[in-house]
């Protein structure tokens, strides 16, 4: 054992189908020595099989603190996934603020500029506690990995966390040092001849120490090794002739174990491991068997690498190494089995109400078109729950081709990227779409030629008037039930303001922050609430604009909205409502710092959002030196979009009332959209070059970056620099 010395729901491990040698063997003083150390950070880094799982899991059967237990799953590879399971996961050991719980699983959360501080400072004010993370090694993504060292850098003292991986991991070992870390690794975890006879007397085979010598030898220390060789033997006199070290778990399962079972049985397990987790009716689903419940109740019951998890309803789960060693058998035919079965697993989950699952068994099995389909439907939900990291795997997996050729997917792919401020994407998704040549016939062409007409309109190409006519002929397709109304109705109102229409856009934003509310569309909600009190406001109608402000207020809260873009028209909105109340610090007028931080996702794409809270956020301010940034900002979106009618003459006005002789001062610049892109990885152990990478440019200009943010927050350093952030708002 390694030791660096510094001065949900509840979890329900994983199955242990197979008894594994680790939990035959005591681990009590790995376990009391990494306590001892009072190390905050404890990592248990080995490959499968060496009983990683059940030591946390002995650990906490003996441990006094309150405690909180997590499996990672590859689906948690997504950042805001993953902090709603870290968030369940402490609120095991430590019950969360409601608040800060809301934060955590918000829609429309930034993971590591809000979300991971959050969850940090919820840590750090937490009573003594132990969380166990296991099977990090599946958070792949690096923006996951930047979420996990943010939101676990302040484990307080006297607290623990353990992290389980079958791989080392440099970077957190790295980032967690100066709260002292432990490392449990492969050397601690491989077992003796002393450790070998205990589970083969477990399993009632005889052996001798020469015998269990010579085994553990063969298998290299390897604990599941050592039980699958007791399992598959049949007396000591086999023992010898057991082969197969950690690195070949496929060849020694294939040789000693699975040719000792059932020719159906075996059959039935390899089919079914497409599934992580086995219920009758899903293995009956894609075997069209009705057999499944007693065979699974039968393997479970003899112990034959699958364990029952859950009784209500049963669900039973193979041992992971097992489990994966038979999806690679599957394979061994070119995959056309595999393919199959898959297909018929991701029809199965999408009928009972799990498309994410259905996403990942047909990209699995290599079902593009079936993938592509469903996540045309299912697209906006996802976008909903704030989980973007897996929207854009997904779709990178279905593939630009299939993207291009299914245009149901192609216009939530172009809203999707324009909603995110990724305007080159968006842009050139937006083209592909003017391409396509609509058959009236197809189940999709009227979406389809609505949503082409909405996202013209949100882009104004031709101008208000083009725009305007366009909205209305969209809506007239529009039946008054349609998922759509509520945004045609709000692209409606934007156009109405460009064509100084003040009364006719009021009534269809009214319009449509009823509907949306009816439709259950939040954002949309947020939006035209914040554009009747821009309206409210702009006719002297304070009071009307607080009504206003405190139902897009209401919706950011229960929603967890609070880094969305449409949010930011709420925020600016709300900060020039404070401004004239005089109170910039009351919570529920938003301060000019959230419109600030908020406008990062109001890009060129979407000109009139980018151009409205801006003016709203200079109606706001006193400072010169803010004004004259936004008023840059606003140049540039009029660069892409010169023509936003009544819009550029609001702006002509602001810039004339704020001339040269008045744009005067020693304030200091505000962050750019890209310094407060860049500004949440100061949290990290990030360094120059590897934020050069992350971003696609040159460590010269992101020197440039960090330098201006710097410069800008009055500190010389990161840590000052995220300190400072974090008092002004920027952060957490």
């Amino acid at each position: 054992m390694n030791t660096d010395s510094a001065t949900g729901a509840a979890f329900s491990p994983p199955a242990q189908s197979v008894p594994l040698a680790a939990s035959l063997v005591s681990r009590a003083d790995l376990i009391a020595k990494a306590v001892a150390s009072r190390a905050r950070v404890i990592f248990v880094c080995a490959p499968a099989g060496f009983g990683k799982t059940t030591l946390l899991a002995e650990w906490a059967a003996t441990e006094s603190r309150p405690s909180g237990r997590m499996t990672l799953r590859s689906q948690d590879d997504d950042p805001a996934e993953l902090l709603a399971r870290l968030a369940d996961g402490l609120d095991g050991a430590h019950p969360l603020d409601a608040e800060v719980a809301a934060v955590l699983h918000g829609q429309g959360v930034s993971p590591l500029g809000r979300g991971a501080p959050t969850f940090a400072k919820a840590m750090a004010t937490s009573e003594a506690f132990v969380l166990f993370i296991d099977d990090v090694q599946e958070l792949t993504s690096p923006v996951s990995t930047d979420v996990l060292e943010v939101a676990l850098a302040s484990v307080p003292d006297g607290s623990a966390v353990v992290l389980a991986s079958r791989t080392r991991l440099p970077r957190l070992e790295h980032a967690f040092a100066g709260l002292g870390t432990v490392v449990i690794d492969q050397s601690d975890l491989t077992f003796d001849a002393t450790a070998a006879r205990q589970v083969f007397s477990h399993l009632r085979v005889d052996v001798t120490t020469e015998s269990a010598s010579a085994i553990v030898a063969k298998v290299e220390g390897w604990p599941m090794g050592v039980t699958l060789a007791a399992r598959a033997a049949h007396g000591a006199d086999q023992l010898v002739g057991v082969t197969g070290a950690a690195g070949s778990v496929s060849a020694f399962l294939a040789e000693e174990v699975f040719r000792r079972i059932d020719p159906a049985d075996f059959d039935f397990l390899m089919s079914t491991s497409v599934f992580t987790d086995l219920t009758e009716v899903g293995c009956n689903a894609i075997l069209d068997s009705t057999e499944a419940a007693q065979r699974l109740d039968a393997l479970a019951a003899r112990d034959v690498f699958l364990a029952r998890v859950s009784d209500e309803p049963p669900v039973y789960r193979l041992h992971q190494l097992v489990r994966e060693s038979l999806l690679a058998l599957l394979d061994d035919d070119g995959g056309q089995r595999a393919s199959g079965l898959r297909l018929r697993a991701g029809a199965w989950c999408e009928r009972t109400g799990n498309p994410a699952a259905a996403m990942e068994q047909y990209l699995a099995g290599g079902h593009q078109r079936e993938a592509a389909t469903l996540l045309a439907e299912i697209g906006r939900q996802i976008y909903a729950s704030g989980r973007y990291d897996s929207l854009d795997r997904w779709t990178s997996s279905i593939g630009e081709d299939m993207v291009r050729g299914y245009p149901p997917l192609l216009a939530f792919v172009s809203w999707y990227t324009a909603l995110q401020g990724r305007d080159d994407e968006a842009t050139r998704w937006a083209t592909e779409m003017e391409e396509v040549e609509v058959d009236s016939s197809a189940a999709w062409s009227t979406a389809f030629e609505t949503m082409r007409s909405m996202l013209r309109v949100s882009r104004l190409d031709h101008g208000p008037d083009a725009a305007y006519a366009e909205a209305a002929a969209a809506l007239r397709t529009e039946g008054p039930d349609s998922p759509r109304r509520d945004g045609m109705l709000w692209l409606l109102g934007q156009t109405q303001v460009l064509r100084g229409q003040s009364l006719a856009a009021a009534a269809s934003f009214r319009e449509a922050s009823t509907a949306s509310t009816r439709l259950g569309h939040p954002g949309l909600v947020v939006y035209s609430e914040s554009e009747l009190m821009i309206l409210a406001m702009d006719a002297g109608r304070w009071d009307e604009a607080s009504v206003h402000l405190r139902a897009a207020m209401a919706i950011i809260e229960r929603h967890g909205l609070w880094d969305y873009q449409a949010s930011a028209l709420a925020f600016a909105a709300a900060a020039r409502l404070a401004a004239h109340q005089g109170n910039t610090d009351d919570v529920l007028a938003a301060p000019l710092a959230r419109g600030l931080r908020a406008r990062v996702s109001c890009t060129p794409v979407r000109p009139f959002v980018a151009v409205r809270s801006r003016v709203q956020l200079i109606r706001a301010s006193s400072d010169s030196s803010v004004i004259r940034q936004l008023l840059t900002e606003i140049d540039h979106v009029c660069e892409h979009r010169p023509s936003l009618g009544a819009l550029s003459d609001e702006v002509a006005k602001l810039r004339k009332a704020y001339s040269a002789e008045r744009m005067t001062g020693s304030g200091l610049d505000p962050l750019t959209p890209t310094e407060l892109r860049i500004l949440p990885y100061l949290q990290t152990h990030l360094t120059a070059d590897d934020l050069a990478s992350r971003f696609g440019v040159s460590r010269h200009t992101i020197g440039t970056h960090l330098r201006a943010i710097y410069a800008k927050l009055l500190v010389t350093s990161r840590g000052d620099a995220v300190e400072r952030a974090t008092a002004v708002g920027l952060l957490g």
